[in-house]
């Protein structure tokens, strides 16, 4: 029997250190096992209407399994509808143990960085352009809330955009 530990690790790499080419690995691997071929078409097929069927996502679209393709296809609504699902299903403290957690690790250990304690887990996600960020907020009331920025057509450095993010964050900290 694995332990969750072992999981956890490879989760916690792809998570936390946006290992995109582990992914991909990762992803192939599955189809071939699950199909005995790198299908990864099917293996995003079965994604959607089973793994996801119950979530009612509506259309997406999956190119490959590192997210970094131009022709992955989610919204922003679907992201904040997985984001809760996974706190449903993995549970709150293992999810923010995955995410990297705001002023502390991972891709967000710059950001968020100004509260006393941590009040944002999230992955984020860049390509030439565009710059994403899914995950979990605390509230300082101990509400949590799902959310998702995608910008687009971002240009030059992303660093005003985070400075935005954080702002808003911060006031979904303080305010509710």
């Amino acid at each position: 029997m694995l332990s969750v530990a072992l999981p956890d690790t490879v989760y916690r790499r792809l998570l936390q250190d946006s290992d995109n080419f582990l992914a991909e690995q990762l992803i192939l691997q599955a189809a071939a096992a699950r199909y005995g071929t790198l299908d990864e078409e099917t293996l995003f097929e079965y994604a959607t209407d089973t793994l996801f069927a119950g979530l009612r996502l509506g259309r997406m679209r999956y190119a490959d399994g590192s997210g970094l393709s131009r022709y992955n296809l989610v919204t922003p609504n679907q992201f904040v509808q997985v984001v809760a699902a996974l706190d449903r299903e993995v549970g709150r403290e293992r999810l923010q143990s995955l995410l990297p957690t705001g002023g502390k690790n991972g891709t967000l250990k710059r950001r968020f960085d100004g509260a006393a304690e941590p009040y944002v887990w999230a992955k984020t996600g860049s390509l030439s352009g565009v710059m994403c960020i899914s995950g979990l907020v605390r509230t300082r009331r101990g509400r949590y809330l799902a959310f998702s920025f995608l910008h687009n057509n971002v240009m030059g450095s992303t660093s005003d955009y985070y400075r935005e993010m954080e702002r808003v964050l911060g006031w979904v900290y303080e305010a509710l």
